[in-house]
C-alpha cells in the first residue's frame, strides 16, 4: 500500500509545486503569455541565451496547458524569423509534450481526471481506445480550438504507445504551428497583407473549431459505435 501512495502522490505532489512556485515566483506569467511583445522583450533581454530561454518558455506554456500557446509561436516567428522560430517551435512543443504525456503515465489516471474532469477524460478514453483511434488523436490535434496540450496528458493515460502518440500529435500540430510563426515572422518584417490573411484564416478556422467541436465528438463517438 505505501509503495501505491508513493507512485501515486509524488509525481503529481511534484508537478502542483511546481506550478504553484511558478506562480508565486512570476505573477504576471499570464499577462506575459498572452502579449506577444512581452515574450519578446524578454527573449531579447536574454542576448546569446535568448534561443535556449525561448525554449523553455514554449516548453513551460505546454505544461501549463491553459497558457495560450498561439502567443508564443507568434513571438518566435517575430524574433527568429520563419524558419528558426518554426524549428524552436516545433522543439519545445515536443518537448512538453513528452514531458505531459510521461507525467501522465507515471501519476495515473487520478492525476490526469483532477485536471480535465472525469467526464472529458472518459469521452477521450472512449475516442482513443476505439478501432479508428489513431485516427480520431490525428484530427483531435489537427482542428483548431480543441486544447492540445491537455490532450498529451490524457493521452499518457491510454494505450496509445508513445512513438505513434508523437508522431501523430506532432504531425497534426505542423500546420497550426507554421501559420502562428508566419504570422509573426509578416509582422516583423510590416507585411500587413500577409499577416492579415494568415490572421484571418487563423481566427476563422479557430471559430470554426470551437463551433463544431461538439460535433466533431458526436461524429467520433457515432464512428466508434459502428466499429465495435
Amino acid at each position: 500500500m505505501r509503495d501505491f501512495r508513493w507512485k501515486d502522490l509524488l509525481f503529481p505532489g511534484f508537478f502542483l509545486v511546481s506550478l504553484a512556485l511558478v506562480f508565486f515566483l512570476v505573477p504576471s506569467l499570464w499577462e506575459m503569455f498572452t502579449d506577444p511583445e512581452r515574450i519578446v522583450r524578454l527573449v531579447r533581454s536574454w542576448g546569446l541565451y535568448g534561443a535556449l530561454g525561448f525554449l523553455g518558455l514554449q516548453v513551460l506554456q505546454v505544461v501549463i496547458f491553459v497558457l495560450p500557446g498561439e502567443v508564443v509561436q507568434v513571438a518566435a516567428g517575430f524574433l527568429f524569423g520563419k524558419w528558426e522560430g518554426f524549428l524552436l517551435s516545433v522543439v519545445g512543443i515536443g518537448l512538453g509534450s513528452c514531458f505531459n504525456f510521461f507525467l501522465a503515465r507515471l501519476s495515473g489516471r487520478g492525476f490526469v481526471s483532477s485536471l480535465v474532469g472525469e467526464g472529458e477524460l472518459g469521452r477521450f478514453d472512449r475516442f482513443l481506445s476505439s478501432s479508428r483511434g489513431e485516427g480520431a488523436l490525428f484530427l483531435l490535434f489537427l482542428i483548431p480550438g480543441i486544447p492540445k496540450d491537455v490532450l498529451c496528458y490524457v493521452a499518457g493515460v491510454g494505450n496509445i504507445p508513445f512513438s505513434l502518440f508523437f508522431l501523430l500529435s506532432m504531425t497534426a500540430r505542423l500546420p497550426g504551428i507554421v501559420g502562428s510563426v508566419w504570422l509573426g515572422h509578416a509582422l516583423f518584417e510590416q507585411e500587413w497583407l500577409v499577416a492579415g490573411i494568415i490572421g484571418a484564416a487563423a481566427f476563422v478556422l479557430f471559430l470554426l473549431g470551437v463551433l463544431f467541436r461538439d460535433r466533431l465528438h458526436s461524429f467520433l463517438d457515432r464512428v466508434r459505435k459502428r466499429r465495435r
